[in-house]
């Protein structure tokens, strides 16, 4: 696992958990990004009493993608050969990510239109085995090499969180190659605080903003694989609007996120929400 980076990006983490993964992968190097967490001077202790950590102060929270970013130069600077990124709340065992990473060098050798493979979250039905090509995954727990990374370039910036690992795989896409996940690794996820509504999980109401800003600017934009996955998009920000506004507590804030990502898709507006919580 020398030569894999394990990239963390980190906002107030829990840090016993962060402690459990840090021991886990002794053998791999991992870059730990940092948001302007309250508890960063914790986390620099920790990265001191590791030599296989090495932290990444971005001193206030820039977003995910430009968090992901800075981790992504130092890796390449310490000549990573692959990449693997992980949420500061998930899990994945050593031998995992040894299968994780014999897999993906197995499975492009058998395709070399592979671009990145994903291990499964284990919140998901787990029925098979092996690989299963999808249009995109999430970003804890992907896998990629280096070289194809680079390639296909840096996260977009301007998204700040939502979207982000999409947009990346739908670049990868665009590139000629392929996105999967490997049915063979699974690992533990957790989704926010996990508070559910007729099974289907509550998210904070200014993470709206977000998922509809970024989601009609990309369908704006044509970074969409296609027409149809458009409309199948279009078709999600509906459910979720129906689900915000009917059975979610807070419901005029949700309402107010929701108009102001679609206010600013329209006006092509990106960043960091200047009303943000």
């Amino acid at each position: 696992m020398e030569n894999i980076a394990v990239i963390i990006v980190t906002y107030n983490p829990n840090l016993k958990n962060l402690l459990r993964l840090i021991d886990e992968l002794p053998k791999a190097n991992i870059y730990i990004s940092d948001n302007g967490s309250k508890n960063f001077e914790k986390l620099k202790k920790i990265a001191n009493d590791y030599e296989n950590v090495t932290l990444i102060n971005n001193q206030v929270n820039c977003g995910i993608a430009v968090a992901q970013n800075n981790a992504m130069k130092v890796a390449y600077a310490n000549s990573a050969e692959f990449l693997f990124f992980l949420d500061q709340d998930s899990f994945i065992s050593s031998e995992t990510l040894d299968l994780l990473k014999k897999d993906y060098i197995l499975f492009t050798k058998k395709d070399m239109h592979l671009g990145i493979v994903s291990a499964v979250p284990d919140y998901e039905q787990i029925q098979d085995y092996g690989i299963k090509y999808v249009n995109e995954v999430i970003s804890s727990g992907m896998f990629v090499s280096a070289k194809l990374a680079k390639n296909v370039g840096y996260m977009f910036e301007e998204l700040f969180i939502d979207m982000v690992d999409y947009e990346w795989c739908w670049r990868f896409a665009r590139h000629g190659l392929k996105v999967a996940k490997d049915y063979n690794c699974v690992f533990r996820h957790q989704i926010g605080n996990n508070e559910k509504k007729l099974g289907k999980i509550i998210i904070s109401p200014f993470r709206l903003y977000y998922v509809f800003r970024n989601s009609l600017f990309l369908i704006k934009k044509s970074q969409i694989p296609n027409r149809k996955y458009s409309v199948l998009l279009k078709y999600r920000l509906f459910k979720q609007f129906i689900f915000n506004i009917l059975l979610c507590p807070q419901k005029n804030k949700r309402l107010q996120y929701i108009w102001l990502g679609i206010r600013d898709a329209q006006n092509s507006r990106m960043g960091k929400l200047n009303y943000d919580e």
